[in-house]
Parts: C-alpha cells; structure tokens; sequence
C-alpha cells in the first residue's frame, strides 16, 4: 500500500510541478483527481489517520500558496541600495529554489513519512 501512495503523491506533486511551469488549470484538474484518489483509497483502506491525511495534502498544496506569494511579496522592490544585477540574480536563484527545490524536497519528505511509521506517530501526536 505504501507504493501506491507513494505513487500517488509522486504524481499529485508532479502536476502541482507542472500546474506551476505551464499556469494551465486543465492539469491542476488532475491534481484536485489526485488528490480525491488519495483520500478515497485512504478511506477504503484506512491506512492513515485523517490528521495525517491532511498533513501530507497540505504541503503538497502549500508548493502553490508559496509560490503565488513568492509572486506577490517582492523584498528587492523598494531597496534603491541593490543593483539590478544582484535583483536579477537573485529572482532567479528565488525561481529556481520555489520552482525546482521545494517540490523535490516536499517530493522526499512525503514519501519518508508514508514509509515512516514513527515519523507518521510523530507528527500526528504533535498536533
């Protein structure tokens, strides 16, 4: 069971990935197919809590969140002290870490706690 969560989540986040690159709302249709997919084997199956179900959704959707306020909230705006090259340089290291980074890490921390017991007990204890 745990492969086929992790097959799932791997897949939710890789269109989330691609809902990000391309701004297409056909492929954020099938993360939310996805992401129903998830909670209904998790109710067949019962195979995690509800707590912990809404743990691993919300970071997989918290990469959209972050990025649509990573667009929003610009700190090199208003400092007349930064070149434009340092700005630019800098957007693109930000791009790069929001649109590449943070979905590979989120990617591995899921599936580490789907496989994790004790992580799994851990989390949901600490809520």
């Amino acid at each position: 069971m745990e492969i086929l969560n992790s097959i799932i989540i791997f897949l939710l986040n890789i269109s989330i990935f691609y809902f990000l690159q391309k701004k297409d709302f056909k492929i954020l249709i099938w993360t939310i197919v996805f992401s129903l997919f998830f909670i209904f084997l998790n109710f067949i199956f019962e195979n995690f809590s509800n707590k912990f179900l809404a743990i691993i959704l919300f970071y997989s959707f918290a990469l959209i969140v972050l990025n649509y306020m990573s667009k929003i909230i610009d700190v090199t705006k208003n400092n007349d002290n930064i070149s434009e090259k340092v700005k630019k340089s800098f957007n693109q290291v930000k791009s790069f870490i929001l649109l590449y980074l943070f979905p590979i890490f989120t990617t591995v921390f899921q599936i580490m706690i789907i496989w994790n017991k004790n992580l799994q007990n851990g989390l949901v204890e600490n809520l």
